[in-house]
């Protein structure tokens, strides 16, 4: 049975390296295929629109035996190659399309994954996170790692782009925050009074109260200032 999500301070601690690498550092797909290659791991962009990846760092290539040319090649073809189980890739297709079209780009989805060179060999696993790759619509970008080496790799993957990673619970926290909840949160922090949110969004000022409070409790904060230090990790 396909394992979907997992909760394991590992894997959230990648999806907050992911999140902050697309935020930070790696605003469009040139600068990422510049990193990509310094990565202890995978990393790679799919076009989910068109059905294709785009881009695949040596890590990736080298374990397909294959170059990013062949690869880019393959087309819609890809998704259907011997190297994945086609069960994972149905589900991982569905499942980022469907994100694609609620266009939420801070939501991060964590999936395990086993992959293999060719048809006779055997299977590696391998656990993602990917998200919305901002500034290219339809676009995902991934970030992963061997189950066997991820404790090792995420800490080398810190190291070498120099991340101090989020925490774990101040992510899983806001990652319970829904896109509205996220963007009121960004406005706040902005200095956008309540009435200021109402206007802006086209919502009552009562709404926006509520939204604050549910934020308030989803985030464990109490002061603004608490709110505000928590904002900082995630605005954009």
């Amino acid at each position: 049975m396909l394992k979907k999500y997992s909760t394991t301070e590992e894997n959230i601690l990648l999806a907050s390296q992911l999140y902050q690498l697309d935020n930070q550092q790696t605003n469009n797909v040139h600068l990422i295929e510049t990193l990509g290659d310094y990565l202890p791991g995978l990393l790679l962009i799919n076009d989910m629109a068109n059905m294709e990846n785009i881009y695949m760092n040596n890590t990736g290539c080298q374990f397909l035996n294959q170059s990013r040319k062949e690869i880019n090649e393959l087309g819609s073809a890809y998704f259907k190659s011997d190297s994945f189980c086609k069960d994972e890739m149905d589900w991982i297709a569905k499942d980022f399309t469907a994100l694609a079209k609620r266009n939420d780009d801070a939501e991060v989805r964590g999936f395990y994954q086993k992959a293999r060179r060719n048809k006779n060999a055997e299977w590696t696993r391998y656990y993602l996170s990917g998200k919305i790759l901002k500034g290219c619509p339809g676009c995902f970008v991934y970030i992963g790692v061997e189950i066997a080496r991820q404790q090792n790799l995420i800490s080398n993957i810190n190291k070498q782009f120099d991340i101090s990673p989020i925490t774990p619970v101040s992510f899983q926290r806001f990652s319970t925050l829904t896109k509205r909840e996220k963007e009121i949160l960004f406005l706040i922090a902005d200095g956008h009074a309540n009435k200021q949110i109402s206007d802006r969004l086209f919502i009552s000022v009562f709404t926006v109260e509520t939204h604050r409070k549910n934020i308030n409790k989803k985030l464990g904060t109490k002061k603004l200032s608490e709110l505000l230090r928590t904002s900082d990790l995630f605005n954009p």
